[in-house]
């Protein structure tokens, strides 16, 4: 198999609205065979992007909780993410742990970009194809999707960031783990990625979380420079199964993503990343949590690594 085709192969597997018609969702297969509540194939959405409202702000932590569980009693923001699907949490890394990220980020953008135009991979050009390694994929254009290895600073960074961990295992569990980290860089000029999820649901009847995904901003991210955007609650089936079949929803949200900031998302959770109109590249860092025991197959599931001799690559 071809490079572009695994990654197409794995980039078809999630619930997207195609950014070209804005009309097309292709469901990807689950546990269960696929996306319960929603068809195979390509089905009807509701075009949203040109639609008359605009997106609205995202909601504050409900501090209102009636939960038994003193995990998730003891930090609205948990409730947040079980009940809306995903929450902004302020000041989860300090001036100097955003510092570290950076540093971070830029040395491992530097290898990876160096070793991709070694193969001749332009990953910021707008006609590069999908691509897809262990450590790197590119799944639309204009953006690069990093992954970090398991002893990176990275990874022991966003392991012992307290309010990241604590919203994570009060919904997750307290068992809940870090499985990965990496970076998405959204390059300037960027378009509107497609809308999708991280993963499916694992059975026809709604379950709890069973993974987060985590986005860290370790700068501040201007409007221009491409926000994440949310529909909430759509890690529901019932409310999923409405951007399929056309009936009314509320326009998605985005968040005020400032340096040390995090948001907090169900995998489950319909979302895109918008347009990159600035002039600078976005980097975006991000984390996965899950219960455990649990493994996320689907992304980064290409098995050779980008570090291999040419020769290695061949399919």
């Amino acid at each position: 198999m071809s490079q572009t085709a695994a990654a197409d192969d794995s980039r078809t597997k999630r619930l997207r609205l195609d950014p070209e018609t804005s009309t097309q969702v292709a469901s990807k297969g689950s546990a269960v065979g696929h996306t319960p509540g929603v068809s195979s194939g390509t089905l009807n959405c509701p075009d949203i992007r040109n639609s008359s409202r605009s997106p609205r702000p995202a909601p504050a932590p409900n501090a209102d909780n009636h939960s038994a569980d003193p995990l998730v009693a003891a930090n609205p923001a948990v409730n947040t993410v079980l009940e809306a699907g995903a929450a902004l949490i302020p000041n989860a890394l300090n001036a100097d742990e955003c510092a570290q990220l950076g540093q971070e980020i830029t040395t491992r953008l530097d290898t990876v970009m160096a070793r991709l135009e070694s193969l001749g991979i332009s990953a910021r050009s707008e006609s590069c194809p999908p691509f897809s390694y262990k450590e790197a994929a590119s799944r639309c254009p204009g953006r690069l999707d990093i992954r970090f290895n398991g002893g990176s600073h990275l990874n022991s960074l966003l392991a012992s960031a307290d309010k990241l961990v604590d919203v994570c295992r009060g919904v997750l569990g307290a068992d809940a783990t870090l499985l990965y980290t990496g970076v998405v860089m959204s390059f300037a000029g960027s378009v509107d990625q497609g809308w999708h999820v991280d993963g499916d649901h694992l059975s026809e009847k709604q379950l709890p979380p069973h993974a987060l995904t985590v986005f860290v901003a370790d700068s501040t991210v201007p409007p221009d420079a491409g926000l994440p955007e949310f529909f909430l609650q759509s890690h529901r089936l019932d409310e999923v199964g409405k951007l399929t079949t056309g009936e009314p929803v509320d326009p998605p949200v985005s968040f005020p993503f400032e340096q040390g900031s995090a948001i907090v998302f169900d995998y489950r959770v319909v979302h895109r990343g918008t347009a990159n109109r600035s002039s600078r590249d976005r980097p975006l860092v991000y984390c996965v949590f899950a219960r455990a025991g649990w493994e996320d197959e689907v992304n980064f599931n290409r098995q050779e690594s980008l570090f291999k001799e040419p020769a290695a690559l061949e399919p």
